[in-house]
Parts: structure tokens; C-alpha cells; sequence
């Protein structure tokens, strides 16, 4: 599971947010649950800040079905450095 997940993740089929900031899998009865903190920078041009968003993000593998349910939500907003116009 653990190795699909990063494969998707760094082939870009699931690539949406840049890196990595925590990563851990558990096990159950049912299946598989592959969990990952990651960040996405947006650059800002002159005038603007650049943003920082962290997003929580749920990879499920369902030992019965095969199945894998991917979900993720934005946890955090962060204004990083500002760019001055000219």
C-alpha cells in the first residue's frame, strides 16, 4: 500500500500538493489506511505574498474489494514572503 500510494503521489497521478511533511500507514481488519500531511506553495508575483496550504490527505484500500478511496482536505492557510512591486 505504502509503496502504490508514493508511486501515484510521485508520478504525479495524485500530485496536487508538493511535499510531504508527514506520512504513516496502519492496518486493519478491513484494509489498509495510508495517511499524508502535505504542503502546496503558490508563488506570489509582485505585490503579493506567496501562500503556503497544508492539506490532510486519506488513501483507504479495502482488502476485500480492491478498492482505493482517496480524499483530502486543506487544514491551513499560511502567508509567507512578500515579493515588492516595482
Amino acid at each position: 500500500m505504502k509503496e502504490l500510494i508514493e508511486y501515484l503521489w510521485g508520478c504525479g497521478t495524485l500530485g496536487i500538493y508538493d511535499k510531504v511533511v508527514e506520512s504513516k500507514i496502519t492496518e486493519s481488519e478491513n484494509g489498509f489506511e495510508h495517511y499524508i500531511q502535505s504542503l502546496k506553495t503558490v508563488y506570489g508575483d509582485f505585490g503579493i505574498h506567496d501562500k503556503i496550504y497544508v492539506y490532510d490527505n486519506t488513501f483507504l484500500l479495502d482488502k476485500l474489494t480492491k478498492i482505493l478511496t482517496v480524499s483530502g482536505e486543506q487544514r491551513k492557510k499560511i502567508e509567507g514572503n512578500y515579493h515588492e512591486g516595482w
